[in-house]
């Protein structure tokens, strides 16, 4: 899920390469690395259990200085009468 989140955020989609890119999972979080993404250490990645039956991922490129994005989860779904 999250090489898929970080393909789309750049624009390529599933077609730019899952195997040029490695995610180590850490107890401090995710560290990330890909061929050719100078930028790769600023990346932030998450991904969030929804209603028990959906996995979101998402990938933020964070520029120096900013903070990493805080992340609201809001159910838009409204019941059927």
């Amino acid at each position: 899920m999250l090489k898929e989140a970080y393909l789309k955020a750049v624009g390529t989609g599933v077609t730019g390469g899952l195997g040029s890119m490695t995610f180590h999972f850490e107890p401090q979080g995710v560290s990330f690395e890909c061929a050719g993404d100078a930028a790769a250490s600023r990346w932030v990645f998450r991904e969030f259990d929804v209603d028990g039956d959906f996995l979101l991922a998402l990938a933020v490129l964070v520029h120096a200085g900013d903070r990493p994005p805080r992340v609201a989860l809001r159910n838009y779904l409204q019941e059927s009468a």
